[in-house]
């Protein structure tokens, strides 16, 4: 479905601060046809929190590292 304008609405929404402010943390990352999900929870815990080389880590622990810092936030 390229060309109806999805990526355009998402970067509105995404950074208006009326939908920001209901929200503690916001993250964004590109999904792509062929995608990494370690790539993934790594750029969303790049965006909620400081960056750190976690590349050591096993998907596991930065999914659990996700989960904990999410489980009292709104998203």
């Amino acid at each position: 479905m390229p060309g109806l304008g999805k990526t355009t609405l998402a970067k509105k929404i995404y950074n208006d601060p009326e939908v920001n402010s209901r929200f503690d943390v916001h993250a964004q990352c590109v999904v792509t046809q062929l995608y990494s999900w370690r790539e993934l929870l790594l750029t969303i815990l790049n965006d909620v929190l400081e960056p750190s080389d976690r590349n050591e880590k096993e998907d596991g622990e930065i999914a659990d590292e996700l989960r904990r810092f999410l489980l009292t936030k709104r998203f």
